[in-house]
């Protein structure tokens, strides 16, 4: 990895695609809202996901990038992981590139996940259940595994002017100071013009109308409160604090 990359790390349905499209416009946007770059600026490409080499038939998302096109982008690139850390090169430790973790309140990380693709067979109460396992069986494994690992990672083995935390809930109730906040951590100089592009740029209802549309659901704060029934609150409450013990 080059000193120039960025890292946007998150478990899934925390935010990733709102975070990424904040730091591409950042990256790629000019003042009047072009966005300069040549190659897919609609949705975040996770490297895992692309084929070594191109194949015959574009991909839906992605078209015929593959992950060496994908590794020969010029400029600063800006790769997204669901990934945990010791699945990651090891060169993020060993380079200068920039780490962003996005977090999000477990429960509406849990509602967001049960809806993705509509409710599974078993309804909510199955994907809860999913969720809460110690053992979870969703393909991007436990948040609680995943929270503890990040924490760990981000502490002890990231350079802290390297790494920059995020709350979806603080993007939420004020999207224009976090941004301000990131662009700093980029080094990234934003004027007011450009900073009313981005602002409009990653609204939902413009990031619904792109490529990661079937991505993004709600995007509330809160919105758990609809879902949780008393004992699966209080059963989350516990794995909160027993399993997150310690942490910040």
């Amino acid at each position: 990895m080059f000193d120039t990359d960025i890292l946007a790390c998150s478990f899934p349905k925390c935010g990733t695609t709102w975070l990424w499209r904040i730091v591409n416009c950042l990256v790629h946007m000019t003042e009047d809202g072009t966005i300069t770059a040549t190659h897919n600026t609609e949705m975040q490409v996770y490297p895992e996901w692309l084929p070594l080499e191109p194949e015959a038939e574009p991909h839906p998302l992605f078209g015929h990038e593959s992950f060496r096109d994908f590794l020969a982008r010029k400029g600063r690139r800006i790769f997204a992981s669901h990934s945990p850390p010791w699945m990651l090169p090891h060169a993020v430790k060993s380079s200068g590139c920039k780490v962003i973790y996005i977090m999000r309140n477990p429960k509406d990380a849990a509602v967001s996940y049960a809806n993705m693709g509509g409710l599974p067979p078993d309804g909510w109460d199955g994907s809860f259940e999913r969720f809460i396992d110690p053992q979870c069986p969703h393909p991007g494994g436990s948040y609680f595994t995943y929270f503890k690992e990040m924490e760990e990672w981000l502490t002890k083995e990231i350079p802290r002017e390297k790494s920059h935390v995020m709350y979806f809930e603080d993007v939420k109730r004020d999207q224009q100071s976090e941004v301000t906040r990131l662009a700093h951590f980029l080094d990234i100089q934003v004027s007011e013009r450009k900073m009313k592009k981005i602002m409009e740029h990653t609204s939902f209802e413009s990031m619904k109308g792109t490529k990661a549309g079937f991505l993004l659901r709600k995007g509330d704060v809160g919105e758990w409160k609809d879902w949780f029934s008393d004992s699966q609150n209080n059963r989350m409450d516990e794995a909160i604090t027993e399993r997150l013990r310690g942490s910040e």
